[in-house]
């Protein structure tokens, strides 16, 4: 039991770390220390500042993405991300110009730091990835064209390839990461293809990537466009009423796998509402965070024209069945209930006419 303790902490330790909210300012904290090494404390807190006053002003702007078209949305992002990178790799430069004997050292190991972080957080694909590791690149070839002599040039050299294969190998994880999420949005499709009418739309939320498979059925059959922000921020066009429900069930909390069944009603662009039923299930990871909710929603007061009148015709079918049933079981009760009672009335008769002679009898004899 003890072992499952400790390694249930353990994950949780490595998804804060890691894959957390705040796993970006570890990082930051990480090459802080590492600039206070090498050039000290007063250049590595005018480095963090800078840091977290990119960081910040890039959340801020990254909402305003959902007014933006798709291409603008990307294009944004990637001018966004290499701000970023360049602001980051301040930090390797201050460590290379400092003078330090082991400026250059720890130059190459924050770049390998940054360089996988970038391609480990690549959520816009491979191409995006390499544009935004440009400062870390151009800060690359810098040191290489500073190097004094064919060793140090060497030694660049090899430093520069080791951080490219790790960089590649990162990329590549991620991208298979990405591929296996993509068969994910294959099956939700081939599960809605399976459906064949309109009330039925099957959908999975990605907490990770901040998306939504199966967006556009679900959309059709409630009928209003759906986003992400919409399930997870707007509780599901939810009344008021039925906010904390749906929130509960499409914002998990941390916990194990499980299942969830609701229904509530969903407010139309047009003012109109309509009742629909979820089941589902909540998938997590092994510390318990939740990563996706696969979801299958009903139109709850409502059948589709196609199949009503099917519906209606087997339920009268069924009915007129019973009504049959129940009659020819009825007579048989009633004449069943008659023989007995015909039988039952004549024995008593007999019975009393068999006590009358005995008496009578009886009442002679004494005489």
């Amino acid at each position: 039991m003890q072992y499952f303790i400790n390694y249930a902490a353990l994950e949780r330790v490595a998804a804060e770390v890691f894959s957390g909210a705040r796993a970006r300012y570890y990082l930051y904290g990480m090459i802080a220390l590492a600039v206070t090494s090498v050039a000290g404390a007063a250049l590595a807190t005018i480095w963090l500042g800078l840091a977290l006053l990119v960081d910040t002003t890039r959340n801020t702007l990254s909402k305003q993405f959902k007014q933006l078209s798709a291409t603008q949305a990307a294009a944004a992002a990637l001018a966004l991300d290499v701000a970023t990178a360049a602001s980051l790799a301040v930090a390797p430069a201050i460590a290379w110009y400092s003078g330090a004997a082991m400026g250059g050292a720890i130059c190459a190991t924050l770049l390998v730091a940054l360089a996988t972080d970038t391609a480990f957080n690549a959520k816009r694909g491979r191409i995006h990835a390499l544009i935004a590791c440009t400062p870390y690149a151009l800060l690359g070839l810098t040191v290489l064209l500073q190097s004094g002599n064919l060793a140090a040039f060497a030694a660049v050299i090899m430093a520069g390839g080791s951080i490219s294969y790790v960089f590649a190998r990162a990329l590549h994880q991620t991208n298979s990461a990405a591929h296996a999420r993509m068969q994910d949005a294959e099956w939700v499709r081939q599960l809605n293809m399976s459906f064949g009418e309109t009330a039925s739309a099957g959908w999975e939320i990605d907490f990770e990537r901040g998306r939504i498979s199966g967006a556009q059925r679900l959309g059709a059959m409630i009928g209003r466009p759906i986003a992400y922000s919409d399930i997870v921020e707007r509780a599901f066009f939810a009344p008021s009423q039925d906010r904390a429900l749906v929130n509960a069930a499409f914002t998990p909390a941390p916990g194990a796998v499980r299942r969830i069944a609701l229904e509530h009603d969903i407010m139309r662009a047009d003012g109109t509402s309509v009742r629909v039923r979820h089941q589902g299930f909540v998938r997590t990871t092994p510390d318990g965070i939740p990563v996706r909710v696969t979801c299958v929603t009903r139109i709850a007061n409502a059948i589709s024209g196609a199949i009503a009148p099917a519906v209606i015709a087997d339920a009268q079918h069924a009915l007129n069945q019973q009504a049959e049933a129940l009659r020819t079981l009825n007579n048989e009760l009633s004449a069943t209930a008659a023989v007995d009672i015909g039988e039952t009335t004549a024995s008593l008769a007999q019975m009393l006419r068999v006590l009358v002679d005995r008496g009578r009898r009886i009442g002679t004899r004494s005489r």
